[in-house]
């Protein structure tokens, strides 16, 4: 995707498109940002810590990025983000929901305690932000979107995931529900699912794992986080403004067979 995908829109600070992409200190979150960054749009980056990334550092200076620290559990900071990101780029074209908690462990370990942060975040606070997001973003004309970020377990849970299958299964259910009530205010919504993505140690932690779905998925490897942040790129580009309500599936193909 080109760079003219992504032309100057009246009214932003800047004339670039502004992105919110939640959960972005690191991995997943972290490539969307960059990838968004590289197109020439505004970013603002949601996170519990500061990334530790050159590119953004030089962003935040140039002024086509801010950070925003915060607990998304918390609805103080979830309403800060937005008023912080249109603060500094005065719009909002694309929302990137993000940011997850991961817990994992058998229905007999189940509590309220562990299953809490998972719906808190996962879920209401992904709702929050989608609302909140389409309160700004309304009476576009298919140009703003927002892109929820889900995982294959939404469709094929296995074992020892419940909880957070659930919570992803629920997003997806919501991305369908909220591209209805949104279209007519001109908001696209969408989700993706990705597959097993790399991050730093995954071979040390699961090492069995990662052996397992190189040797299953067609594609013969697990994912990168720039693969998700490219069809997050596809998904809010001029190429998708008749796509809406839509779960990707970006998985090298293992849900086909596993």
């Amino acid at each position: 995707m080109s760079e003219t995908a992504y032309s100057s829109t009246e009214g932003r600070k800047g004339g670039r498109r502004v992105v919110i992409v939640t959960g972005a200190s690191r991995g997943i979150g972290l490539a969307i940002a960059q990838r968004f960054l590289e197109l020439g749009c505004s970013v603002a980056l949601h996170g519990r810590r500061t990334p530790d990334d050159a590119s953004i550092r030089e962003a935040v200076q140039r002024g086509n990025a801010r950070l925003v620290s915060g607990d998304l559990s918390r609805e103080s900071d979830r309403a800060a983000l937005f008023a912080k990101a249109v603060e500094a780029f005065g719009a909002l074209d694309v929302l990137v929901n993000n940011a997850s908690v991961q817990t994992f462990g058998a229905l007999s370990e189940w509590s309220e305690e562990v299953a809490q942060p998972l719906v808190q975040v996962n879920l209401i606070a992904a709702i929050d932000c989608m609302r909140r997001a389409a309160h700004i973003m309304a009476n576009g004309d298919g140009d703003r979107c927002v892109i929820n970020i889900a995982s294959v377990r939404a469709s094929r849970p296995g074992g020892g995931g419940a909880m957070y299958a659930a919570t992803k299964a629920a997003l997806v259910s919501v991305t369908r529900s909220a591209a209805v009530e949104y279209g007519p205010a001109g908001i696209r919504v969408n989700a993706i699912s990705p597959g097993l993505i790399w991050r730093e140690g995954i071979e040390e932690e699961w090492g069995d794992g990662v052996r397992a779905y190189q040797s299953l998925a067609p594609l013969r490897r697990i994912g990168r986080p720039n693969d998700v942040a490219e069809a997050c790129v596809m998904l809010a580009s001029p190429a998708a403004v008749w796509i809406t309500g839509v779960d990707l599936i970006v998985d090298g193909g293992i849900s086909l067979v596993r």
